[in-house]
Protein backbone atom coordinates (compact mmCIF):
# COMPACT_ATOMS: atom_id res chain seq x y z
CA UNK A 1 0.00 0.00 0.00
CA UNK A 2 2.88 2.21 0.95
CA UNK A 3 4.30 1.40 -2.28
CA UNK A 4 2.21 2.39 -4.41
CA UNK A 5 1.11 5.69 -2.78
CA UNK A 6 4.87 6.53 -3.30
CA UNK A 7 4.71 5.69 -6.56
CA UNK A 8 1.50 8.21 -7.13
CA UNK A 9 3.64 10.38 -5.41
CA UNK A 10 6.56 10.40 -7.25
CA UNK A 11 4.51 10.51 -10.17
CA UNK A 12 2.47 13.21 -9.70
CA UNK A 13 5.74 15.13 -8.56
CA UNK A 14 7.14 14.65 -11.78
CA UNK A 15 4.05 15.64 -13.25
CA UNK A 16 3.81 19.23 -11.53
CA UNK A 17 7.52 19.74 -12.00
CA UNK A 18 6.75 19.26 -15.67
CA UNK A 19 3.33 21.48 -15.67
CA UNK A 20 5.24 24.39 -14.18
CA UNK A 21 8.07 24.48 -16.27
CA UNK A 22 5.80 24.42 -19.18
CA UNK A 23 4.05 27.04 -17.85
CA UNK A 24 6.82 29.26 -16.90
CA UNK A 25 8.41 28.85 -20.73
CA UNK A 26 4.95 30.02 -21.72
CA UNK A 27 5.23 33.07 -19.47
CA UNK A 28 8.62 33.91 -20.52
CA UNK A 29 8.29 33.77 -24.05
CA UNK A 30 4.84 35.74 -24.25
CA UNK A 31 6.66 38.69 -22.00
CA UNK A 32 9.80 38.92 -24.67
CA UNK A 33 7.04 39.09 -27.35
CA UNK A 34 5.34 41.59 -25.98
CA UNK A 35 8.44 43.44 -24.97
CA UNK A 36 10.02 42.78 -28.76
CA UNK A 37 6.96 44.26 -30.13
CA UNK A 38 6.64 47.13 -27.71
CA UNK A 39 9.83 47.94 -28.22
CA UNK A 40 9.76 47.82 -32.44
CA UNK A 41 6.69 49.84 -32.38
CA UNK A 42 8.09 53.27 -30.28
CA UNK A 43 11.00 52.62 -32.55
CA UNK A 44 8.63 53.09 -35.57
CA UNK A 45 6.80 55.94 -33.86
CA UNK A 46 10.06 57.83 -32.78
CA UNK A 47 11.79 57.03 -36.49
CA UNK A 48 8.55 58.93 -38.14
CA UNK A 49 7.22 60.88 -35.79
CA UNK A 50 5.57 63.65 -37.77
CA UNK A 51 4.13 61.67 -41.19
CA UNK A 52 1.49 63.45 -42.56
CA UNK A 53 -1.71 61.48 -42.15
CA UNK A 54 -5.13 61.85 -42.32
CA UNK A 55 -6.98 62.06 -38.82
CA UNK A 56 -8.73 59.22 -37.43
CA UNK A 57 -6.34 57.10 -39.63
CA UNK A 58 -4.63 54.46 -37.28
CA UNK A 59 -1.57 52.51 -38.53
CA UNK A 60 -1.02 48.80 -38.46
CA UNK A 61 2.26 48.59 -36.27
CA UNK A 62 0.99 51.11 -33.81
CA UNK A 63 -1.33 49.52 -31.12
CA UNK A 64 -0.98 52.14 -27.96
CA UNK A 65 -3.51 54.79 -27.55
CA UNK A 66 -1.99 57.45 -28.35
CA UNK A 67 -3.06 61.11 -30.21
CA UNK A 68 -0.98 63.92 -31.92
CA UNK A 69 -2.22 67.29 -31.87
CA UNK A 70 -0.82 70.41 -34.34
CA UNK A 71 -2.07 73.98 -34.05
CA UNK A 72 -2.08 75.11 -37.82
CA UNK A 73 -0.29 78.82 -38.85
CA UNK A 74 -4.01 80.15 -38.09
CA UNK A 75 -4.50 79.04 -34.14
CA UNK A 76 -6.58 76.10 -35.11
CA UNK A 77 -6.48 72.77 -33.35
CA UNK A 78 -5.65 69.88 -35.91
CA UNK A 79 -5.91 66.43 -34.74
CA UNK A 80 -3.65 65.00 -36.75
CA UNK A 81 -3.31 61.34 -35.91
CA UNK A 82 -3.47 58.80 -32.92
CA UNK A 83 -5.86 55.44 -31.77
CA UNK A 84 -8.60 54.22 -29.29
CA UNK A 85 -9.42 58.01 -28.70
CA UNK A 86 -12.42 60.07 -29.72
CA UNK A 87 -11.03 63.81 -31.30
CA UNK A 88 -14.19 64.84 -31.99
CA UNK A 89 -14.38 66.68 -28.65
CA UNK A 90 -12.80 70.21 -29.64
CA UNK A 91 -12.77 71.68 -26.27
CA UNK A 92 -11.74 69.00 -24.30
CA UNK A 93 -8.57 69.14 -26.74
CA UNK A 94 -8.19 72.69 -26.22
CA UNK A 95 -7.98 72.18 -22.62
CA UNK A 96 -5.28 69.69 -22.93
CA UNK A 97 -3.30 72.07 -25.47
Amino acid sequence: MTQKLRYQFIIMSIVTIMLCIFLSMIYFFTKMNLENNSITMMQNIASHPFLPRLPNELQDDIRLPYFTLQLSVQGELIATGGGYYDLSDENFLKDLL
